[in-house]
């Protein structure tokens, strides 16, 4: 069973990436492309080592020793692919644009589709994104080949699978399409929260 985990380097950008039931830290950071080296390793803001068994949903992070309160938030322009940041408690906005290399222009700002500013305070889980104006019905979705790193991109409401990839930059090509662990087609509605996954035809035993 593919499950989803985000890891990162606190504080700053995080990696989706989906794996094996079953797999731990090291898997985990091996398909992000990161090394434990000096840092901490924490789960959820819990203690774990390399061994530690890794669940869907996990938030992975890198820190320095002594770091706490650490939430993660997703940001990006709408449409387009998002950018999973970790951030502190308290932290606003501003600070999550500027972990991911945004600039505000003249885009207005949407925190889980209400109106919000540089100086508001963000929450974990939060979907900040910048927007054109009179946009509406965002929705978030994560796409990827399984096992492998996800793209969490935003999308409108009633977008495909099709449109999910084309803001990717991802091409079916063989792979089939899964939602959600189900089958799915290029055509299939996509919806907010979901998984769409690009995995082998019928693989067996490792």
């Amino acid at each position: 069973m593919a499950i989803s985990v985000q890891v990162g380097k606190f504080p700053g950008r995080l990696t989706p990436i989906t794996c094996d039931a079953g797999s731990t830290v090291a898997d985990a950071l091996r398909h992000a492309g990161l090394v434990k080296g000096n840092y901490d390793l924490k789960i959820g803001g819990e203690s774990a080592n390399l061994d530690t068994e890794v669940f869907d949903g996990d938030l992975v992070l890198l820190t320095e020793p002594i770091k706490g309160n650490q939430i993660s938030v997703q940001v990006g322009k709408f449409p387009g692919r998002l950018t999973p940041v970790a951030v502190d408690h308290g932290d606003t906005v501003a600070d999550v644009l500027r972990h991911a290399g945004l600039v505000k222009g003249n885009y207005d700002l949407k925190i889980g589709g209400d109106p919000a500013t540089l100086e508001t305070e963000v929450q974990d889980g939060d979907l900040v994104l910048l927007t054109e104006p009179i946009k509406g019905n965002q929705i978030s979705v994560q796409v990827g080949k399984f096992p492998g790193r996800l793209t969490p991109v935003a999308v409108d409401h009633g977008d495909t699978v099709a449109d999910v990839l084309r803001h990717a930059g991802l091409v079916k090509g063989n792979y089939d399409l899964k939602i959600g662990g189900d089958p799915a087609t290029l055509d299939t509605e996509v919806q907010d929260g979901d998984l769409v996954l690009l995995t082998e035809p019928i693989k067996g035993n490792k």
